[in-house]
């Protein structure tokens, strides 16, 4: 096992290998939520948890092309001005996330802070100008199999189950007639769906670290992947 780990930082500039192996923790957290549901065989909950698992290892893999400085400080000012958003809203309800220490001191961080505006969409087109067809399984830029387009078809097809929309009523909904309709419990889920499709994103980002820190080693990743495709 590679935890715990600890690490020294003293900065942005040598922040990257604690980044990395704390984005891989809370991925294997979110790797044990969806193995918790599996024997279910739901898909909606899985669906909006692969969702997530998604995001965090398309964040991984656009560190990992560039562990610069630059990107590590516009990574973290996007979050920071999250953080103040929040905090301002709340104090808009009477509620204070933070302190006004805690304000002035988030405040003053992100003045010093380099970057752009982080979208989604374009984190995983950036990742795609490195990962693509470097990694077992991993298609073009364009692809289906690259990040940008396990974007579609993960992050948006998945985001009726992560948000209560119409479509998310589907596996709890069953047409009994043209007009009668019957609300139940989520049915087993026939097929990999979701878990298979967790399984390919978190075995891509164990790759990722490998190329990137030197562990886990990447033939045993390949080894897994072989044995049960």
């Amino acid at each position: 096992m590679h935890f715990p780990q600890e690490f020294e930082v003293t900065g942005d500039a040598n922040a990257w290998p604690l980044v990395a192996t704390a984005m891989v923790s809370r991925m294997i957290g979110t790797m044990n939520a969806i193995l918790t549901l599996h024997p279910g065989e739901l898909e909606a909950d899985t669906g909006a948890d692969v969702r997530r698992l998604f995001e965090q290892a398309v964040y991984l893999a656009w560190l990992a092309a560039e562990p610069s400085v630059e990107r590590i400080q516009r990574w973290r000012r996007a979050d920071f001005k999250s953080r103040l958003a929040a905090d301002s809203d709340a104090r808009a309800h009477g509620v204070q996330l933070f302190t006004d220490e805690q304000r002035v001191d988030l405040e003053a961080q992100v003045a010093k802070l380099q970057g752009d505006r982080i979208v989604f969409e374009k984190v995983a087109e950036e990742a795609d100008r490195h990962w693509a067809g470097k990694l077992p399984g991993m298609g073009g830029e364009g692809e289906v199999k690259s990040w940008r387009g396990l974007y579609a078809i993960v992050y948006r097809n998945y985001s009726g189950f992560t948000h209560p929309t119409y479509r998310g009523l589907n596996p709890v909904v069953v047409d009994l007639s043209p007009t009668r309709r019957q609300v139940r419990l989520e049915a087993p889920y026939e097929g990999s769906g979701p878990y298979g499709m967790a399984t390919v994103i978190f075995g891509l980002s164990l790759l990722i670290l490998a190329d990137a820190l030197g562990w886990p080693n990447a033939d045993d990743v390949v080894a897994i992947f072989e044995r049960y495709p």
